[in-house]
């Protein structure tokens, strides 16, 4: 573990203040409701409610709008590391610029304070942008399981929490199959 750490300080250090700047945008700021924000706490299994379930399942089982911003910020952070990783694996030549540059966009307060809010945009985009990086680790280890498998069902999710931008992916998603096929 130290050898490991020790050889990826900059990184480490990088990540470590990128989650700071997350938590300090949204510190102490208040929490924003709108008028639909009630329809996400409409947990409904079937399909035929106004939402599908990944949003409203996230709201039922985080009890407090406090908690479900901590959820918000924590899934964010996640989603942009994996976006920043993905671009530093897949090409060499941004290899620090690249991640750094994508993390200071994933703490811009436009992008951070979603997730103050009571809605789905905040998880969506948080999806949308592990998403995004999952397929870049799929493209540069084709063979790895476990990066197929996260591409998958964040690309599922992503579709069910932004079904409007399905015919994207109906397009992406076979593209970026077949280049990690040429491999």
């Amino acid at each position: 573990m130290r050898g490991w750490l020790a050889k990826r300080r900059g990184e480490v250090a990088g990540v470590l203040v990128f989650v700071a700047i997350r938590v300090i945008t949204v510190w102490g700021r208040p929490i924003e409701r709108f008028g639909d924000s009630e329809g996400y706490f409409e947990l409904d299994w079937s399909g035929d409610g106004t939402r599908f379930w990944p949003v409203p399942l996230l709201y039922t089982v985080i009890s407090s709008d406090a908690a479900r911003v901590v959820a918000h910020v924590a899934l964010s952070c996640v989603a942009w590391i994996v976006l920043a990783a993905g671009i530093r694996r897949l090409v060499p030549l941004l290899r620090w610029t690249g991640p750094a540059l994508t993390l200071l966009l994933g703490s811009t307060p436009q992008v951070a304070r979603w997730d103050l809010t009571i809605l789905s945009e905040s998880i969506g985009l948080s999806i949308a942008v592990a998403c995004v990086g999952c397929w870049l680790h799929v493209t540069a280890a084709p063979r790895s399981i476990g990066w197929w498998c996260g591409a998958t069902i964040t690309t599922i999710l992503f579709g069910m929490t932004r079904p409007t931008q399905v015919p994207i992916q109906a397009l992406l998603v076979p593209m970026i199959a077949w280049s990690t096929s040429t491999r």
